[in-house]
């Protein structure tokens, strides 16, 4: 693949997706298990229950593998398990890696779009591959430059 080559994919790593899917159906299972066995509530109730589980569940584990984040010469579009965001490179400052803070925080990096409004949008599957995270991002980073006729910004930590 040549150095700005686009489109560029990046798709969940597969180990991480099969095996978040294996637990939400086994809970799921065992959450209907229980209630079905102990009979907690009536019958009707149980039903509407299983149906709602199921119209969530279902979706979720059919799309997940097909999550993806493409981009292209005209931005970066995410493809998600509900809905696609698109971000044009023209609202994009800053692509950068930053730790997310908060309780329960792995400590992980992620990849971020910095947009020209002030927000931040999480670049779901940006360093999942073999390149890994810098280079990935030093790669958007370059395509950004190309797209707006910039020159790449040095790397700077997130605040």
């Amino acid at each position: 693949m040549g150095a700005l080559e686009l489109p560029r994919e990046y798709r969940p790593g597969r180990g991480g997706t099969i095996t978040t899917l294996i637990i939400l159906a086994l809970k799921s299972g065992l959450f209907l298990f229980i209630m079905w066995t102990e009979e907690l509530f009536s019958r009707d109730v149980m039903v509407w229950v299983s149906v709602a589980l199921a119209l969530f569940v279902l979706p979720i584990m059919v799309r997940a593998p097909w999550t993806v984040t493409v981009a292209d010469h005209s931005g970066i579009r995410h493809r998600g398990i509900f809905l696609t965001r698109r971000i044009p490179w023209t609202e994009i400052e800053d692509i950068r890696v930053a730790t997310p803070r908060g309780p329960g925080n792995r400590a992980n990096p992620y990849a971020y779009a910095y947009l020209t409004g002030g927000k931040r949008k999480l670049l779901m599957h940006v360093g999942d591959g073999e390149a890994g995270l810098a280079g990935e991002v030093a790669f958007l980073r370059a395509a950004l430059a190309r797209s707006v006729g910039t020159d790449p910004v040095p790397d700077t930590p997130a605040a």
